[in-house]
This record gives C-alpha cells, sequence and structure tokens, in this order.
C-alpha cells in the first residue's frame, strides 16, 4: 500500500470541490456584480491563492505520509505499526501548512487588493473552511477504510515472511 495514496484521493476531492467553487463564484461575480461582494479581481486572487495553498498542505501531507508508510515493495521492514496514526500526523502537517498559507495569503491580499479587511477575511477564512472540510471528510473516509482491512495488511510484524515460512 502507496503511503500517498490516501492523499491522492482527498486531492482529487479538494480539486473538484474548489473547482465548483471557483466556477460558482465566478458566475456570482460575472452575471451579478452588483450582488458580489468583492471585485473579480480580488476574488480571483483569493480564490486561485487558495487553491494552491490547498494542494500544496496536500502534498506535504503525502510526501510525509510516504516517507512513514513507504510501499512495501521497496521496504516493507520500515513500515509502522498504526497506518492510521501516519495518516493522521501527516493530515496535521497538511493543515498546519493550509493554516500559515491561509495567514499568509490573507496578509498578502489585505495589502494589496482594493478590496475591505472585512471581504478579504470572509472571504479567505470561507475557502479555508470549505476546502479543510472536503480534506477532512477524505481523509476520514480514508482512514475508515485502513481500519477496516485486515491486521495482517495494516500490521508488517503480524506478517509472516515468506523466507520464514520455509523453516520447519
Amino acid at each position: 500500500v502507496d503511503g500517498a495514496a490516501p492523499f491522492r484521493g482527498a486531492l482529487q476531492w479538494v480539486a473538484v470541490a474548489w473547482a465548483v467553487g471557483a466556477v460558482s463564484l465566478g458566475v456570482v461575480c460575472i452575471l451579478a456584480p452588483k450582488a458580489s461582494p468583492i471585485e473579480p479581481l480580488a476574488a480571483a486572487v483569493i480564490t486561485i491563492g487558495s487553491g494552491l495553498i490547498a494542494c500544496i498542505a496536500m502534498l506535504m501531507g503525502a510526501l510525509l505520509n510516504r516517507s512513514l508508510c513507504p510501499p512495501q515493495h521497496l521496504d516493507d521492514s520500515v513500515q509502522p505499526a498504526n497506518p492510521a496514526a501516519a495518516l493522521l500526523a501527516s493530515a496535521v502537517v497538511g493543515m498546519f501548512v493550509r493554516l500559515i498559507g491561509t495567514v499568509a495569503l490573507f496578509l498578502t491580499c489585505r495589502y494589496h487588493l482594493a478590496a475591505s479587511v472585512a471581504v478579504v477575511g470572509a472571504m479567505t477564512v470561507g475557502w479555508y473552511l470549505y476546502l479543510t472540510t472536503v480534506e477532512v471528510t477524505a481523509l476520514a473516509r480514508e482512514l475508515k477504510r485502513i481500519d477496516q482491512l485486515p491486521v495482517e495488511t495494516r500490521r508488517p510484524d503480524a506478517i509472516r515472511r515468506p523466507s520464514l515460512d520455509a523453516r520447519p
């Protein structure tokens, strides 16, 4: 089992959710500019920045999880006893990266965009909550799937190695 697989699936969900949110926001900004509290350029910058931050954070989590849970065909002696704990630790690191990135995005947009601080803050926090909720939900489903695996596939110390099985 590849340690980055849970994050690949979650990244797909986040990418789809981001695309749906970006298209919806774009439609509102273009078709009803009076109803939109933010100008289209500011909305585009925050939307693209939030999507990039989400992808980078998930890639960081995937890389960490892959180092904690390398593919079995590479080195099965390094497998952790609890891949669910490795997934949780990797997700927390990814979310910390996302939090730092979101704060940096807010501070950058606050100083460089013509939108009000309240609108920039609301939109940045909205994207953060939306994409984080999608990520957590997707990773929780993967964690549930890992917990349902037989113990032999989760714990390498429970697997009998073929070289040891050949002995009388």
